[in-house]
């Protein structure tokens, strides 16, 4: 007599909690869960079956064919063999020639089997790239190419009736002719008249396109290429402000001789200036260069923003992407040069209790400080812990040694909201650390270089040095993880008894991470140390420190609930 898996009478949605917490690129650890009852098999599959792309990118149009963009473990494969995977596609890809859309050989395609009854009733992102590898007549589709075009279009509806994000990546070796521009541009307009969210990318050794978004105004996310077409995404951007939610304005390439006049993404050719009051997410993502920053008064743009993220120099002269928004702004990430931090010091944008929401600040560098470099850490960092006052995730990089500690740590001390720190290129002793975790009440994660043993304790034999720790510091009974980062190098079986001691003072350090290519040398440093005096009267305690998984470590903009 057979029994019902008691996993069986799990809700579906526990069932794929379950399943997910397993990493969806474990086929092993899947094919094992695939055996557990029907309900796991169902969630299993469906991991697979969520990207497909139906591939049209023969010049002919003869070849097609509908691919699941996830290798699917063999074991699924057989028993599903007949699922309508389609079913449980989220995503959809489209790679197609525009001269089978225009010449109509595409529809061909598309009214033939398998692709004649095809629906994906549950994708809600449809990705189009199309190709014109080489150059074709375009004007001989003239007559036909408009119906062709509209008739495509209502096709994608039908196989997605629910997407409403559309991504769009035209490839080419050549520049396009302007015929071919028409009709591209004509497709485009009409998939965004039923598109919210709009992502354009363009790859080739030359500008493609530059599109024409008349009409378009509706779009609540843009993600765009700055590479082409800077001006009609300006344009567009423009046009959808009173909608728009998200911006991502991007490039692949440095453009030094290109200059980027972000002012146009506020005052059109008319001289008046428009008001984004519903963007929440800003991202600022190119390399093209700053020739000079524009000012633009005392009118606000960005009233509701609350996730800023600039790579490059800021690109305003004045407050223009902090000005109205100090009560909303939730998540800050910037570059910090020496000119961004005199305009903003001087027109005091970050000032105590200024920015009462903001949670998450992330400087991924600095650059012109001063010549001397401990002087530019310092004011580097005199600034950037400057930047609110309730901050609960801080990710600093690009400093480095030489620093004033105690009146660093002082610093951080007062940031008493703090609970995920990250200090990316230094490396603190050990009872700095301790000092440290004992001013940051909340402190739960700490990145830093891995801790190392302050001088006057070197020489101390080690069962007095732990008599001596213990009996200095109370034991730290909060959660805390520690994070070893940023600095290359650094003596192992040193940094091995650090994290032990700290071990031993926090009994709830429940994980050690190390930098990739150092495992294996820390394992073997705390191996050996718990096996011998005094360390091995704590062995239950310190085997801990080897149960860590093998994970990417966390991102604070993962965390980022606008992210």
């Amino acid at each position: 007599m057979t029994f019902p898996s008691i996993f069986q009478l799990l809700p579906a949605h526990i069932v794929r909690l379950i399943v997910q917490v397993i990493r969806v690129s474990d086929n092993v650890k899947h094919q094992q869960l695939f055996w557990v009852c029907d309900n796991f098999r169902t969630v299993v599959y469906s991991l697979y079956s969520q990207s497909y792309e139906l591939k049209l990118s023969d010049p002919t149009c003869e070849a097609g064919a509908i691919v699941n963009t996830k290798q699917c473990p063999w074991v699924l494969c057989r028993h599903y063999s007949g699922c309508p995977s389609c079913d449980l596609a989220k995503d959809l890809s489209i790679h197609v020639e525009l001269e089978c859309i225009y010449s109509g050989k595409a529809l061909e395609i598309l009214s033939r089997a398998p692709y004649k009854d095809c629906v994906f009733p549950l994708v809600r992102r449809v990705s189009l790239t199309c190709n014109m590898i080489q150059m074709v007549d375009i004007d001989k589709y003239a007559s036909i190419a408009p119906d062709n075009i509209a008739t495509f279009v209502q096709r994608l509806q039908q196989m997605a009736p629910g997407a409403h994000e559309f991504n769009l990546a035209a490839l080419t070796h050549s520049n396009w002719p302007e015929n071919t521009v028409g009709y591209f541009g004509s497709m485009v307009n009409q998939i965004l008249q039923h598109s919210s969210r709009f992502k354009n990318s363009f790859v080739g050794y030359r500008p493609p396109v530059a599109l024409d978004f008349d009409g378009t105004c509706h779009l609540t996310h843009i993600d765009y290429a700055l590479d082409t077409g800077r001006e009609q995404c300006f344009q567009l951007a423009r046009q959808c402000a009173p909608m728009l939610q998200s911006l991502r304005l991007w490039s692949n390439v440095h453009k030094y001789e290109e200059y980027l006049d972000l002012s146009r993404l506020i005052r059109g050719d008319d001289g008046n200036c428009v008001v984004y009051s519903h963007l929440q997410k800003l991202i600022l993502d190119n390399d093209l260069t700053m020739l000079q920053r524009p000012v633009l008064g005392t009118f606000v743009a960005f009233p509701a923003l609350r996730h800023l993220s600039i790579r490059n120099e800021y690109p305003f002269g004045d407050d223009t992407l902090f000005r109205g928004n100090a009560e909303t702004l939730e998540y800050l990430r910037m570059h910090i040069h020496t000119s961004t931090s005199m305009i903003l010091r001087e027109l005091k944008v970050f000032t105590p209790f200024s920015h009462p929401k903001l949670r998450y600040v992330v400087t991924p560098g600095h650059s012109g400080f001063s010549a001397n470099p401990v002087a530019a850490n310092a004011e580097f960092l005199r600034f950037v812990l400057g930047i609110g006052t309730n901050v609960s995730v801080r990710v600093i990089d690009g400093v480095s040694h030489n620093q004033n500690i105690p009146s660093l740590l002082q610093k951080l001390g007062e940031q008493q909201s703090l609970q995920i720190l990250t200090l990316n290129g230094l490396r603190f002793s050990l009872l700095d650390i301790i000092s440290l975790i004992k001013s940051l009440p909340l402190l739960s994660d700490l990145r830093t270089g891995l801790p190392k043993l302050d001088s006057h304790l070197a020489g101390v034999p080690k069962a007095q040095l732990i008599e001596t720790l213990c009996n200095s510091h109370a034991p730290m009974g909060r959660r805390l993880r520690l994070w070893g980062i940023g600095v290359r190098s650094q003596p192992m079986e040193e940094a091995a008894e650090c994290t032990m001691l700290l071990a031993l003072l926090c009994p709830s350090l429940d994980r050690v991470d190390i930098p990739s290519g150092q495992v294996e040398a820390y394992e073997v440093c705390v191996r050996d140390r718990i096996a011998t005096p005094p360390f091995n009267q704590h062995e239950q305690r310190l085997q801990r420190l080897l149960l860590w998984e093998r994970q990417t470590i966390y991102s604070a903009d993962k965390k980022c609930p606008l992210y």
